[in-house]
């Protein structure tokens, strides 16, 4: 039974990477007919966006089905995650844009970086056996491991809190685009 809970679940997390790789399909069509310098940037960061929407949704499918390449794989989903708030923050940014020559900050794209590149570095140090008992038992601690278990389990609550800090400056961001537009 669990085998085939895990093909239907599968299945569901396929649907996201499939759906945004016949958005970047479209997007690579689009591109070729000519656009505004401003329209190819944005088009730009909505391949890498959808590039990113489509290795985090593989990465899950791989959690549930092939669990020792998602130990592989772990530090850049790791980091692509909260990346693809990022991205979609950048959107926001350049859809908002005023006129002024506001550049999006670069720290953005460092932050997400800190806690994977931990991880990664963690990872070194710990088996690959025990990582992948942590990943088959879904978070449970191997006895010695505890403290990577805990990093490894963090993964859910940081992505929450990224996900709302990101959603939270999107609407600051809209909020402040829709003032200054009603005061032009």
């Amino acid at each position: 039974m669990t085998r085939v809970n895990d093909i239907v679940m599968a299945l569901l997390y396929s649907l996201p990477p499939v759906a945004a790789l016949i958005c970047l399909l479209m997007m690579v069509l689009r591109r070729r007919s000519g656009q505004p310098e401003e329209a190819r940037r944005l088009t730009r960061i909505m391949l890498v966006t959808y590039s990113v929407a489509i290795f985090v949704w593989a990465c899950m499918v791989m959690y549930i089905v092939a669990p020792a390449w998602f130990v592989v794989l772990q530090a850049p989903f790791f980091y692509t995650f909260p990346l693809w708030c990022v991205l979609l923050y950048r959107i926001v940014f350049e859809l908002t844009g005023t006129g002024k020559h506001d550049r999006f900050p670069i720290y953005h794209y460092i932050l997400p970086a800190v806690l994977p590149l931990v991880c990664l570095i963690w990872s070194f140090f710990v088996p690959f056996e025990a990582q992948l008992y942590i990943v088959e038992s879904r978070g449970q601690a191997m006895e010695g491991y505890e403290a990577f278990t805990l990093l490894f389990a963090s993964k859910p609550p940081v992505f929450a809190v990224w996900d709302s800090v990101y959603a939270f400056l999107c609407l600051q961001r809209i909020m402040r685009y829709q003032r200054v537009i009603g005061d032009y």
